[in-house]
């Protein structure tokens, strides 16, 4: 695959390059999230102000992406920790934080379901 990828013109990044990558890549999320935000508040707002059905796309990929994000991070942290005592120490700790995440988004839908029923 390599030699396959090397005919065509690709090679292997530097340090430099990474680092290039991985800020435009950063870049560009928070452009997603930024605008994704914008989009989720004006269908908000136009639905409490004017009635209209709300659009639930730009909820779904703000979460979806914010899924991806923490789920790629805590599998790469585990990759890289694995078999060390600051690994046993981070999944500790992420147990309890994902636990209280859990709990937290029970009861924020607990919480919205019973206003929505009011």
């Amino acid at each position: 695959m390599k030699k396959w990828m090397k005919k065509l013109g690709f090679q292997e990044m530097d340090e430099m390059q990474r680092l290039i990558a991985l800020k435009a890549q950063r870049n560009a999320l928070i452009y997603a999230v930024l605008f994704l935000l914008a989009w989720e508040g004006w269908n908000l707002f136009r639905t409490l102000r004017y009635e209209t059905e709300l659009d639930n796309i730009p909820g779904l990929l703000l979460s979806t992406i914010t899924l991806v994000l923490i789920g790629s991070q805590i599998y790469y942290q585990q990759k890289v920790l694995k078999g060390s005592e600051e690994g046993k120490v981070y999944t500790r700790s992420l147990t309890r934080t994902l636990i209280l995440g859990c709990l937290l988004g029970v009861g924020l839908a607990v919480v919205g379901t019973w206003l929505m029923l009011r």
